[in-house]
């Protein structure tokens, strides 16, 4: 995958991150899994998000790529949303 590919998965899975954003708010302080047909996410206590990608297994179930992921603290972005 190139730089740019890579660039625009992350954009791509942190802007469908906020039709997350009632289930994280309402999980604060809990490890969650979370995901849809596109990406997968675990969400740690400390904020720290790891995104999967998804593709279909041999029953055609999504399932996380578990071979690598992207990951970022998105504590600001949570903090953001608890004052709106």
């Amino acid at each position: 995958m190139n730089l740019y590919k890579k660039f625009m998965y992350y954009f791509e899975a942190m802007k469908n991150l906020i039709d997350f954003k009632s289930y994280i708010l309402d999980n604060l302080g809990k490890e969650i899994f979370f995901g849809d047909m596109e990406f997968y996410y675990i969400l740690s206590e400390d904020y720290y998000l790891k995104i999967y990608e998804v593709d279909l297994d041999e029953f055609d179930i999504p399932a996380p790529k578990w071979k690598g992921c992207f990951g970022t603290n998105i504590s600001v972005l949570v903090e953001e949303w608890k004052t709106k």
